[in-house]
């Protein structure tokens, strides 16, 4: 019986698809058709599914010692990946840094790492030229990122790369600091770097990219 009433759904639907396009209403079919079925952005890199994932953040500003901006990134990061990729399992922050502590923060070698702390990929997230002030009045959020995933199963070879890439928000009009701390812009800025960078290994619907910008706060 379910099955019967899919069929004349479909079809009544179908129908009036084709008498919309005959009367010239071109536009109506189509955006019916994204209601129904949406419009998904396919993952970049799907190979982080059913993995154990190591996430790792590193800036120029903080090669030797941890510092609050890349360990919130890679916290973040990690979070997002296990809420959007189907079966990941995250290495706890908490491990990583115990890693570092122990191996030096100079050099990370994420083949190294990763067989330690036994994953099978390593995301390394790297920042340079960091900034989040436009004079002195303007908040807007700059850096060049670069995203690697390490394969540590296949003797930690480079699986994915994405980037140099200049990432910047808002990407119309630096914000007035008026009304906005420092701290609250670069909490709003950084979580749009772990969205965009995020994004790139999971399906998503292309519509909740739209607006972004008036969505800041």
């Amino acid at each position: 019986m379910e099955g019967f009433r899919k069929f004349f759904l479909y079809r009544a639907i179908a129908c009036l698809l084709v008498l919309m396009t005959l009367s010239g209403c071109f536009g109506i079919p189509a955006q019916m058709m994204y209601f129904i079925k949406g419009y998904k952005a396919k993952a970049a890199f799907a190979g982080l599914k059913n993995k154990t994932v190591a996430v790792v953040c590193i800036s120029d500003a903080s090669s030797y010692g941890p510092n609050s901006l890349t360990d919130s990134l890679a916290r973040s990061l990690g979070a997002e990946l296990k809420l959007n990729v189907k079966k990941l399992n995250l290495i706890p922050n908490s491990e990583i840094e115990d890693w570092k502590d122990q191996n030096g923060w100079a050099e990370i070698q994420p083949e190294q790492l990763g067989r330690d702390l036994g994953a099978d990929m390593v995301v390394t997230l790297e920042l340079t030229g960091y900034s989040i002030r436009e004079g002195q009045t303007m908040y807007k959020g700059r850096s060049t990122i670069t995203t690697t995933v390490y394969d540590v199963q296949n003797n930690g070879d480079i699986a994915f790369v994405h980037g140099p890439e200049f990432f910047e928000f808002p990407k119309s009009h630096a914000r007035p600091a008026i009304g906005t701390t420092e701290a609250q812009f670069e909490a709003a800025y950084l979580h749009r770097v772990v969205i965009h960078i995020s994004r790139l290994f999971y399906d998503y619907d292309k519509a909740e990219a739209v607006g972004e910008d008036a969505f800041l706060f």
